[in-house]
């Protein structure tokens, strides 16, 4: 019998919130369209999309695989946002988004269409009886080994270069608590993981997440066109330190996801009431937060004295 499969996708989910990963992996339900985290999902398969037609196309310069990129990206991207408020907006994001796009070919494009072994690949391992699965945009071979790479528009709730170790046991305790942090660590962790059992244990392996729109710059002058400099996020350091806390968190976490424990603990409701609730894209179908909500109402209108 093999071994049942928790993918990253449902780890970070899980890790952010119970409930908010019964209604997108257990008994799915429609987000928002307005919400950002909607966008961002959007604009990231776009890009990975758009990236890998760019990385995979029989033509040799940057300059030609930015273009093909670009082309098959930039027809779709308006349809990412509700609205802009103006022509010239539009015409910025645009601009934007091919800026970062011949950036991201003229710097690092060349190497990595070398180097590509697999677009799209399911990376994965097994431990304590479960498997887990990440899909990587791009597996690339390097001069030492090989790296997994994932592509974002940004960095938004990535573990931060500067910040110190200690982020899974942080959570553990619950002396800080940045759920979207642990979440892109798990990813880490799934897909390093899945490349040393691939590879062998003691092999050269790394997981980045590339970045498009992390730098940014905007020139005022007449004629000038915005600049986008990609940023990229390595994690075999952070596996590394943070390899004992995250078996801990798995041990404990695994099992209720096979469970179907999708209760949120009492000792956590407060945490997750103010840290993601006001940006789950779940709300209107949340019990929890709208007798939260009710709640506050209710009490408001008492200590108003109405």
């Amino acid at each position: 019998m093999s071994d049942p499969v928790i993918t990253a996708d449902e780890l970070a989910s899980y890790v952010v919130c119970p409930t908010q990963y019964e209604f997108e992996h257990v008994r799915p339900i429609s987000p928002r369209t307005d919400h950002s985290d909607v966008t961002f999902d959007r604009r990231r398969e776009l890009l990975a999309d758009g990236l890998l037609a760019g990385l995979t196309a029989d033509v040799g310069s940057p300059a030609a695989r930015a273009r093909i990129a670009t082309e098959r990206i930039v027809g779709q991207w308006p349809t990412t946002v509700d609205s802009y408020v103006n022509d010239e907006q539009q015409q910025f994001d645009s601009e934007l988004l091919e800026a970062a796009i011949s950036n991201y070919f003229e710097r690092f494009g060349a190497e990595h269409a070398e180097g590509l072994v697999e677009t799209n690949p399911v990376l994965g391992s097994s431990f304590d009886g479960i498997r887990y699965e990440t899909e990587v945009d791009a597996l690339v071979e390097t001069e030492s080994g090989h790296r997994a790479i994932r592509f974002l528009p940004n960095l938004y709730g990535v573990h931060p270069a500067w910040k110190d170790e200690g982020l899974v046991e942080a959570y553990l305790s619950r002396s800080e608590f940045y759920p979207r942090q642990i979440g892109h660590l798990l990813r880490a962790w799934t897909a390093l993981r899945g490349l040393l059992s691939a590879h062998g244990m003691d092999a050269d392996v790394e997981f980045t997440y590339v970045s498009l729109f992390d730098d940014v710059r905007i020139s005022y002058g007449a004629g000038s066109d915005p600049t986008a400099s990609v940023t990229m996020r390595h994690f075999q350091e952070l596996f590394e330190s943070e390899r004992g806390e995250i078996r801990t968190l798995l041990r404990d976490m695994g099992p209720k996801i096979i469970d179907g424990e999708y209760a949120i603990p009492d000792a956590d409701r407060s945490l997750i009431a103010d840290n993601c609730c006001e940006f789950c894209p779940y709300q209107d179908a949340c019990p929890a937060y709208i007798r939260s909500d009710v709640a506050f109402g209710d009490r408001a209108v008492q200590e108003d004295g109405n």
